[in-house]
């Protein structure tokens, strides 16, 4: 398959269960990401071909709330984010996995609990100075302060 698309994967009595914006064969694959599995039979996936990648990503946040999502009781599809390019509100089951995987992942860091502890004051201290905003929160906004052009 040429060109992006918005692909919906479909239960048994028609209604879809995800709808996702794919390129290639991306719809006919499971997601890595989640518990969720394509349809055995191919019938049950539809793909609606756009012109760009920028009108595919717009329909999947379209259709996403048009059938609303399950995770937060907004509808039927099992989507756990409102669709487009990365995670835009993902729902509190997409929030608890990205917080595990990244406490493992320090976790598996060798640095002793006390140590961890350490960085964690250090990091709420600085969010509290900040008014809430985080370190990265902070460096991103540096950064696009800094290329700014100047006329």
């Amino acid at each position: 398959m040429n060109g992006f698309y918005t692909y919906f994967w479909m239960r048994g009595d028609g209604t879809p269960y995800y709808v996702g914006k794919g390129t290639g064969n991306r719809a006919l694959r499971s997601s890595r990401h989640h518990k969720l599995h394509r349809p055995k039979e191919s019938a049950r996936i539809l793909i609606q071909f756009w012109s760009s990648e920028t009108e595919a990503l717009e329909m999947e946040k379209y259709y996403i709330r048009l059938f609303g999502r399950k995770d937060n009781g907004t509808g039927i599809l099992r989507n756990f984010t409102d669709g487009g390019d990365g995670l835009i509100n993902p729902g509190p089951e997409a929030r608890r996995n990205i917080s595990e995987s990244q406490l493992r992942r320090f976790r598996r860091s060798g640095f002793s609990a006390a140590t961890r502890l350490k960085f964690s004051n250090i990091a709420k201290a600085r969010m509290l100075a900040n008014g809430g905003k985080t370190a990265r929160d902070m460096a991103s906004k540096r950064w696009t302060e800094g290329t700014r052009s100047v006329a």
